[in-house]
């Protein structure tokens, strides 16, 4: 299994290449956060539901940390739960 966080293997792009790669050699991966703000959120949280076949878990937490909630994304955290608004 792989574990992907874009802001450590190069952004969106390089992601993308690793999750072709995975997809090719049918390797799950994890796609995961640092401390991001919403647009790197939405990123990736697209990318999560564009390779669902690939991705096996979701560890995005940082939108939880935030102090208010984010109108910039376009997702509601609701528990496990992670939804397109």
């Amino acid at each position: 299994m792989i574990k992907i966080k874009l802001m450590k293997c190069g952004g969106v792009s390089k992601a993308i290449e690793i999750l072709e790669f995975a997809r090719k050699n049918s390797v799950k991966c994890v796609l995961g956060s640092m401390l991001e703000g919403p647009i790197s959120i939405n990123a990736a949280l697209n990318l999560a539901m564009e390779y669902s076949d690939v991705i096996s878990y979701v560890d995005i937490d940082s939108p939880l940390l935030y102090k208010e909630p984010s109108d910039e994304l376009d997702f509601a955290f609701n528990g496990c739960e992670i939804t397109r608004k």
